[in-house]
């Protein structure tokens, strides 16, 4: 997993590649288990969905998706993770456009957001100084916690996030990768959350409020049962700042991410691999398969490491 360093680049980078996996959205359905076998065209691929977690319980996989993967001829990941940001590009996307952190909080919320971000994060003054978006700063704290919880049990720490791990492997096998993203993409779609909603996500995390709370043991846990369903409960469809927030980072993102993996399954098998929750509901990865003509089923797989202490 990449942790953030001091330099701009290394901390937009471990940002996205951090926030990609932890974004989860409300289906009117039930919808179990992590790796899809995709049946179209005359070829068959598969769609995986990652946590970007240094845990390796999540990383414990069968065999059987490994097996996917050196079946297929394309690795399809959230982003191209040879690509270097452009760490002033980042910086900007990163940064408020005009005006200060202060501008968007009364005098005595602007007290409670420095409280919480000096309690969670070391660099908080640097951060202050540079004027970063709010919602880059909750993830920035997500991030933080992320990494306590790993390290509180250091029999589960593996330095590899998932999707690296799928990019090691299909370069050791001579598979293609490709990214379904540019960073800059990415980076666009979270700077794109509205201020007023950036600012509000950030004041509830400060009151301890749990929807900004994305990372937690529950979630960690449905996830090792792969119950995307479960994983999805928190979310409240009606709350207009929910809808915005997803809207921007998971909806917009799945319909990009299905039209550019579309060629890909059409011309050969594929395996795809993003975040567990951009897989699932009506507007879901693998509803948008299913709505493109494609046959989406699931292919049972277990957790080594989960399913021998439970």
């Amino acid at each position: 997993m990449a942790y953030f360093s001091d330099q701009p680049m290394s901390r937009s980078k471990a940002i996205i590649t951090f926030l990609s996996g932890l974004f989860f959205t409300q289906a009117a359905f039930t919808q179990q288990g992590l790796l899809w076998r995709v049946t179209g065209n005359g070829h068959t691929g598969f769609v995986y969905g990652t946590m970007h977690t240094s845990d390796s319980v999540a990383n414990s996989m069968d065999s059987t998706v490994m097996n996917a993967l050196h079946q297929c001829k394309a690795v399809l990941l959230e982003g191209d993770l040879a690509q270097i940001p452009d760490p002033m590009r980042m910086a900007e996307l990163m940064s408020l456009s005009q005006g200060t952190l202060s501008d968007l909080y009364s005098e005595s919320e602007m007290v409670e957001i420095e409280r919480y971000l000096e309690d969670k994060l070391p660099s908080a003054a640097q951060l202050l100084k540079e004027q970063w978006c709010p919602i880059f700063l909750l993830l920035m704290i997500q991030q933080a916690e992320e990494m306590a919880r790993v390290q509180v049990d250091q029999n589960t720490l593996l330095q590899e996030a998932m999707d690296m791990r799928f990019q090691r492997m299909a370069d050791a096998s001579g598979i293609a990768t490709h990214g379904l993203e540019s960073w800059d993409e990415q980076m666009q779609s979270v700077s794109g959350i509205p201020l007023d909603i950036q600012a509000k996500l950030l004041l509830e995390s400060a009151r301890g409020k749990q929807f900004s709370q994305l990372v937690t043991s529950d979630i960690v846990q449905h996830y090792y049962n792969q119950d995307l369903s479960a994983m999805m409960g928190f979310m409240d469809e009606n709350d207009p700042m929910q809808k915005a927030f997803f809207d921007a980072v998971l909806f917009h993102r799945n319909d990009r991410f299905v039209a550019r993996a579309l060629p890909y399954f059409e011309s050969g098998s594929t395996f795809m691999a993003v975040g567990a929750l951009h897989l699932a509901g009506q507007r879901g990865v693998l509803a948008l398969l299913r709505n493109a003509g494609y046959t989406v089923e699931q292919v049972p797989f277990v957790f080594l490491k989960y399913h021998t202490t439970h």
